[in-house]
C-alpha cells in the first residue's frame, strides 16, 4: 500500500484516505493512493509501453518537466541519488537514498491486474 497516513491538508482543503480513493470533506475525488512501483506494473500490464519506456516515465520524464533534470531522474555525478532495487518480476527489494542502503526485509508483491 501506498503511505500510511489516513489524510493530508492541500491548498487548504482536508483531504482523507476512503479505500484506494483520496477525497476531500464533500466526498470528491482529490487523487488516488497507489505507489509508484504499482503504477509501472499497471503501465506495463495494461499498455504496449516497454519497461525503459515505463521507467523513464517514472524517473527523467517528471524531473525534466518539474526543471529539476540537472539534480534527480537520472544516475549520474552531480544527481542526488534515490534508488530502487528491483528483482526481475519488478518487486522492489531495496532502496538507497543518498548514498544509504535500505534493505527491506520482505518484498512488495506484483499487484494483481483488475480483470
Amino acid at each position: 500500500p501506498a503511505g500510511q497516513s489516513a489524510g493530508f491538508e492541500l491548498h487548504g482543503e482536508s483531504i482523507g484516505l476512503q479505500g484506494n480513493r483520496l477525497t476531500n470533506e464533500d466526498g470528491r475525488l482529490a487523487g488516488a493512493h497507489i505507489s509508484l512501483i504499482q503504477c509501472v506494473h499497471n503501465v506495463l500490464a495494461h499498455t504496449e509501453t516497454g519497461l525503459s519506456d515505463t521507467l523513464r516515465m517514472v524517473t527523467s520524464n517528471p524531473a525534466h518537466a518539474l526543471g529539476l533534470e540537472k539534480e534527480v531522474g537520472t544516475v549520474r555525478p552531480g544527481c542526488r541519488a534515490a534508488l530502487t532495487c528491483l528483482t526481475r518480476d519488478l518487486d522492489v527489494t531495496a532502496v538507497m537514498v543518498e548514498g544509504h542502503l535500505f534493505d527491506l526485509t520482505h518484498t512488495f508483491p506484483r499487484p494483481r491486474s483488475a480483470k
